[in-house]
C-alpha cells in the first residue's frame, strides 16, 4: 500500500508521473476559455502526439538505447511549437 507521494512517484517513475501530468495539462488547455475557437486544433494536435507518444514508447521498448518513459513523453511534447505564430 502506497501512503505518501514520494512513495507513489518512486513506484510509478519520474518519467511516468511528467508524461501523466503533461496529458492532464493538455486536456485542461483544451477546455480553457481562453482557447476557444482552436479546441479542433488542440485536439487534433493531442491525437497525433498520443499516437507518437506511444510509437515512441513501443519503439524504445524493443531497443536498449532509450528510457520508454523517456521516449513516450518527447513525443507527448513533439508538437508544442505547432501554435506558435
Amino acid at each position: 500500500m502506497v501512503s505518501d507521494l514520494r512513495t507513489a512517484v518512486t513506484r510509478l517513475g519520474f518519467d511516468a508521473i511528467r508524461s501523466a501530468c503533461i496529458g492532464f495539462a493538455m486536456a485542461q488547455l483544451q477546455r480553457a476559455k481562453a482557447f476557444k475557437g482552436i479546441e479542433r486544433h488542440l485536439s487534433a494536435l493531442w491525437q497525433q502526439s498520443v499516437l507518437v507518444a506511444a510509437l515512441c514508447f513501443v519503439l524504445a521498448r524493443r531497443t536498449d538505447k532509450i528510457s520508454p518513459d523517456t521516449a513516450m513523453l518527447t513525443g507527448l511534447v513533439h508538437g508544442v511549437g505547432n501554435f506558435i505564430s
